[in-house]
């Protein structure tokens, strides 16, 4: 070797869809064929900026959150293309509560199942405070039907606000809130 590294030189090594890999440090890289799986096929994304509020209570005990607490705020479907396939779900919501040290709580449910599949609880010191719940869940796909995935919020008592304080909408809409599903290859 020359020690140029130059485009031409990696021109007629490799073909589509491999990688190049190391071999050791005494000896050049090799191409492979890439590792299955792990490959992102889809993503689907709500963007909501609109603001809304509810009264609906969730409860801070040592139970999971069921899908009749809280208010739903946002809702995403994805149909998986496999079952074996891996979603990765991120939420991202901004949320205020009218009352004093309150905890706020967002949680993420899957239509047709009671029991919550992730959340956050977010603690508001000072009254109509805006705050960020913000968290991932990855799970099997487990079918090839549409999946519609929930996103419930709620206090302890108080009204609960989205994108938003008492006031109302802060930023125009800007301050948006998300759902975020991608399906990666298994």
């Amino acid at each position: 070797l020359d020690g140029e590294i130059t485009l031409a030189k990696f021109a007629n090594l490799g073909s589509d869809g491999q990688v190049m890999t190391s071999t050791g440090s005494s000896s050049p890289p090799a191409f492979e064929a890439a590792a299955a799986g792990g490959k992102l096929l889809q993503v689907v994304n709500i963007q909501a900026g609109a603001t809304a509020s509810n009264t609906g209570v969730m409860y801070m005990d040592d139970t999971i959150p069921q899908i009749g607490e809280g208010a739903e705020f946002m809702s995403l479907a994805i149909t998986p293309a496999h079952a074996s396939n891996i979603l990765e779900i991120t939420v991202y919501a901004e949320h205020s509560c009218n009352a004093n040290t309150h905890n706020i709580f967002g949680f993420l449910f899957a239509v047709g199942t009671s029991n919550a599949l992730a959340g956050m609880i977010y603690t508001q010191e000072i009254g109509n405070y805006m705050g960020i719940i913000s968290f991932k869940h990855r799970m099997a796909a487990g079918g090839t039907s549409a999946i519609t995935f929930k996103y419930r919020a709620g206090a302890l008592g108080g009204t609960t606000r989205f994108n938003g304080n008492n006031d109302g909408r802060r930023a125009g809409g800007t301050c948006a809130s998300s759902i975020t599903i991608k399906e990666i290859s298994a």
